[in-house]
């Protein structure tokens, strides 16, 4: 029996990618005159927003402007964000046995943003975003964060996500991962525990 479930958010509790991809492509385009696809920028979703900048070769010096940017335009595409089908659901019903927590790349408003706003932070005991943490995804120090205010051990812990960089962080201090497949495009992640569903999560973890 787990004692801790941590949630992503990105691709895996919200759908925030659509939203992204359309902000940074407006963005390179814009003030950098550069055309990408939706398939060239995916590979930066997941990790912090000062990372794929760096990705994608922006200058230090420009990285607070152009993050700024990208984060209008992801603001003005916010209308295709949405919470996954059933997940109010599995939240309600996991916050009866488990403790549940958040480790995710966003920022605190980012988080406020994309999360909280939609009532889903309640379920929540703790929550670790960019500013937490020196080292991110897929660096471990996130989840040992989460670790460390839960008081809990890695291996009654269990890390849901949607990206190989999930699965990696989980990975490299022995905690349990389950591979979140919510969408139709997703990273491909050898791993034994795999939710088409969020109910799946219910009858996995509730039975």
């Amino acid at each position: 029996m787990k004692k801790l479930i941590i949630f992503d958010v990105d691709g895996t509790l919200i759908e925030t990618a659509v939203s992204n991809t359309i902000g940074l492509k407006i963005t390179m385009n814009e003030l950098y005159n550069k055309s990408y696809t939706d398939e060239d920028v995916r590979q930066y979703m997941g990790i912090p927003g000062d990372e794929a900048l760096r990705n994608l070769n922006v200058k230090e010096e420009e990285i607070s402007r152009v993050w700024s940017y990208w984060e209008g335009k992801v603001r003005e595409n916010s209308h295709h964000n949405y919470v996954f089908e059933g997940i109010c659901e599995m939240l309600e019903e996991l916050n009866k046995k488990f403790s549940l927590a958040i480790v995710t790349s966003k920022t605190h408003s980012q988080l406020e943003e994309d999360f909280i706003k939609r009532g889903l932070i309640k379920y929540f005991d703790i929550w670790i975003c960019k500013e937490d943490t020196d080292k991110h995804k897929p660096n471990p120090d996130p989840l040992i964060k989460a670790l460390e205010k839960a008081k809990v051990e890695p291996k009654d812990a269990i890390y849901l996500g949607d990206a190989f960089v999930d699965c990696k962080a989980a990975t490299a201090i022995n905690m349990d991962f389950a591979h979140c497949r919510f969408m139709d495009k997703y990273d491909e992640v050898d791993c034994e525990i795999i939710f088409n569903k969020p109910k799946e999560i219910i009858e996995y973890f509730c039975r």
